[in-house]
């Protein structure tokens, strides 16, 4: 496909592909081998996430906010809605949102403080603010949030907020979560929940490769996550995603790890 991917996501035989100043794509994977192009959209700005729900493709574009597409014919995507949102400088290709329900939440700014923008999307032909949340503490370079049933977690450079969005307009902070020693610098978390479960990784040039894990929380009481497991440490995860039973971590060397979570305590 050429130039860098920064989202993906696929459903049935087709992937649908945020690639940055490429806008977003629609290819066949009907043959995994020899993806083709099926249709596509082009924005002012950066495509940096996106996630499909039905014959709804929902895109963070920088420069744009969250564009709605229609992709029931994925020769012809065409933009239902758009909602205007102000980004960090300089983070696109590190930004994560998340569709949960009927709100999308994504990060970016209002006036000086850095926030998650929740959207309320019942009607994606007029999507509209419910919130826009500030955690306590600030979380400065937050820029992924990964949601499941309206329990969300927002991770930063070494630390991951457990936040309640079960009320996306009043949403509480339920516990933190510290990763490599708190770092605050040349780190990252990437963290997804599924099943009750939060896995998440984080990597760093200050951070010493013993300390790169990937560590599983149980979040049935989230209040008091509870690490029940850690796989084994290598250097440069730069990434995770779940699909089905089995959790796949990115590396920086090019490389995909996968694990079976069907017991994630294992």
């Amino acid at each position: 496909m050429g130039t860098t991917i920064v989202s993906c996501l696929v459903a049935g035989d087709k992937a649908y592909v945020a690639r940055g100043g490429r806008g977003f794509e629609i290819y066949s994977v009907l043959d995994p081998h020899r993806p083709s192009l099926l249709g596509s959209l082009i924005f002012a700005g950066r495509a940096a996430w996106t996630e499909v729900r039905g014959n709804l493709a929902y895109i963070l574009v920088y420069g744009v906010g969250l564009v709605i597409a229609d992709v029931e014919d994925p020769t012809r995507p065409s933009i239902v809605s758009t909602y205007q949102i102000d980004f960090m400088p300089n983070r696109y290709s590190k930004t994560r949102g998340a569709l949960d329900g009927n709100f999308v939440y994504l990060p970016g700014l209002a006036g000086n403080r850095y926030v998650f923008f929740i959207i309320d999307i019942t009607d994606p032909t007029r999507p509209s603010l419910a919130s826009a949340y500030s955690p306590p503490g600030g979380l400065r370079d937050a820029t992924r949030v990964t949601v499941e049933n309206g329990l969300g977690a927002i991770t930063t450079h070494s630390e991951i907020s457990v936040t309640d969005f079960s009320s996306p307009t009043n949403p509480r902070q339920l516990a933190w979560i510290v990763l490599g020693g708190g770092l605050t610098t040349n780190s990252g978390v990437d963290a997804v929940l599924r099943g009750g479960y939060l896995y998440a990784t984080i990597n760093g040039t200050s951070l010493p490769p013993s300390e790169q894990h990937v560590s599983v929380f149980d979040l049935s009481t989230p209040t008091s996550p509870n690490l029940v497991h850690q796989t084994g440490p290598v250097a440069g995860r730069t990434g995770l995603c779940v699909d089905s039973d089995t959790l796949y971590a990115m590396r920086a060397d090019g490389l995909v790890e996968s694990y079976d979570i069907s017991n994630p305590a294992q």
